[in-house]
């Protein structure tokens, strides 16, 4: 999984919360670095080399763009040589492990060396998503020179050891200023007003004669907990994260404001900023370590709200007990829908809105499936993760299907969930002889009716290339699969315009299919032509439009 960091923060602790501009680089020395031994596998020595591995100091908490959160992060650097008068291409796995429990972390970076390049690799990547000591690993996973050798090892080069993640004490502010070529941090503030809200206000200098982009990010959460109650589909604690971006003047102080909010259930609600200088490549949004060597942090830092709060910096959120929240005694109902909701919650401001998406979302999957639900669905909208895991008892992500009538969601600023993918589970239930959820199939046949999620059109293009290039699967190793797949996604486009009576009978029979026969078996039964035919068919209809 590509994950893109770009959040920069390190610890230093003060004793109060203040506007007043804080220099603590005196401090530095608090933090300790860490040096390791890189490995790399025998038959890489003749393409890179590569050096000692240090980690900067402690775990801190950063703000991650990529999934809108607040989560503790460590700052590594290493260097790589391309040893080769060709391009390289190096792709790293970067992870990490909990001591107290077996959870892990991890995703790949995609480093791209041009001949004799030497890369100094400085980044920070997030180890955890909780405050437990955790063990940072580096894993080579894939070396492509540009004749064609490609070695894919998944090889362990470094395993640190017990990294503990320190946290803020109270009346504590952490800041730590970066060396910038283009910008002098000056000083930042907490505010609140009656129009605005709560407000994180930051000055800094741009000492160039020409006018630049600076970016600022504030993300807020409650590291204290791991629950429901604070965290998003992939298990990170998570709080709503602002963004903006500013051109600083030529030689002039410029001050940045960012209202942002502090998450329902956040007890001990935690600040965590970053202000960077992105070039025009960041802009871009280009893929893979070109993002990575273009940013140029300013500072970073993270303050108590709590204690902050207390000097009237700002306004924590009423905190209502997760009983009252799970409690919902509003309901709106339509033709085919039960609507449950709180009263004065997100949802309820939203309702008429809701009601008309999901009556759409009914009518499209009824005219394309051609049946009707034989029962009402209830929809229950949680105004968040930790209400809805206590009222429904379905956690882990903001939407789940409780049974063949009944969806839990949550509904919130942060939250609005597609309205046909829950529903289309519900109606793939009723299709008959329906007894079984196993199997790849049934999320993609789900994701085959988000509009936003996979589109379609594009999707087929992509296998159209893949086929061309002799790259598709075989469609028994697409009906075996546990997990979603473009390949399904477009089997099941197929399939639905060849005949969909047969295709909810050949849906059931994958969903009980326990092997390669049980889908010869079905495709002779169901369609009248072995898999291969089956197979054959669906690859001519790849290759052309739409039309059976």
């Amino acid at each position: 999984m590509k994950h893109i960091c770009i959040c920069f923060i390190l610890l230093l602790t003060v004793a109060s919360v203040s506007a007043r501009s804080i220099d603590l680089n005196s401090q530095a020395s608090q933090d300790i670095n860490r040096t390791y031994e890189v490995t790399i596998p025998n038959e890489w020595k003749l393409y890179i080399s590569v050096g000692k591995l240090t980690i900067v100091g402690s775990p801190f908490y950063g703000v991650t763009r990529t999934h809108r959160s607040i989560t503790p992060m460590v700052r590594i650097n290493w260097s790589v040589k391309n040893l080769t008068t060709e391009p390289l291409e190096l792709r790293v796995n970067y992870g990490s492990a909990m001591t107290t429990m077996r959870w892990k972390t991890g995703f790949g970076v995609l480093y791209k060396l041009g001949p004799n390049e030497q890369r100094m690799i400085d980044n920070i990547y997030p180890v955890s998503s909780v405050i437990k000591p955790v063990r940072f690993r580096i894993r080579m996973q894939n070396l492509q020179t540009a004749n064609g050798v490609e070695f894919d090892t998944r090889y362990d080069s470094v395993w640190t050891d017990v990294l503990p993640v320190s946290f803020p004490t109270n009346n504590s502010l952490i800041i730590r200023k970066q060396d910038n070529p283009n910008f002098v941090y000056e000083n930042h503030k907490l505010r609140y007003s009656k129009d605005r809200g709560n407000v994180f206000v930051v000055k800094v200098t741009n000492i160039t004669g020409q006018k630049r982009p600076v970016v600022l990010y504030v993300g807020v959460g409650d590291p204290n907990r791991f629950d429901v109650g604070l965290t998003d589909s992939m298990g990170h604690d998570v709080g709503p994260v602002a963004e903006s971006l500013t051109y600083a003047s030529a030689n002039k102080t410029t001050e940045i404001e960012l209202a942002y909010c502090i998450p329902q259930g956040a007890l001990k609600p935690l600040l965590a900023f970053t202000l960077f200088e992105p070039s025009e490549k960041w802009l871009a949004a280009n893929e893979d370590d070109e993002i990575r060597r273009t940013i140029e942090p300013i500072c970073w830092g993270w303050c108590d709200l709590g204690a902050a709060s207390e000097k009237g910096l700002l306004k924590l959120p009423v905190q209502i007990p997760v009983e009252e929240r799970a409690n919902l005694i509003a309901q709106t109902k339509t033709k085919h829908f039960l609507l449950r909701y709180r009263p004065g919650s997100y949802a309820e401001q939203n309702i008429e809105r809701i009601a008309k998406e999901r009556e759409e979302a009914y009518m499209k999957l009824s005219s394309v499936l051609q049946m009707e639900l034989p029962v009402t669905v209830t929809i229950d909208l949680y105004p968040d993760m930790e209400a809805k895991g206590l009222g429904s008892g379905t956690t882990w992500t903001p939407a789940n299907t409780r049974s063949n009538k009944h969806i839990c969601e949550v509904y919130n600023k942060r939250y609005q969930c597609d309205p046909y993918h829950e529903l289309a589970h519900i109606f793939s239930y009723h299709f008959p002889g329906y007894d079984s959820s196993h199997g790849g199939i049934v999320e993609a046949f789900a994701a085959y009716f988000e509009p936003y999620n996979m589109p379609v059109g594009t999707t087929k293009q992509r296998l159209k290339s893949e086929l061309n290039q002799g790259k598709l699967n075989s469609l028994d190793t697409v009906l075996l699969s546990d997990t979603s797949s473009h390949e399904l996604v477009i089997l099941i486009d197929f399939l639905l315009k060849k005949d969909v009576e047969k295709f909810m009978e050949f849906f059931v029979r994958v969903t009980r299919a326990e092997q390669r026969e049980d889908f010869e078996q079905a495709s002779r039964q169901i369609y009248g032509i072995d898999l291969k035919g089956l197979e054959k068919q669906w690859h001519e209809f790849i290759n052309r439009d739409n039309k059976i």
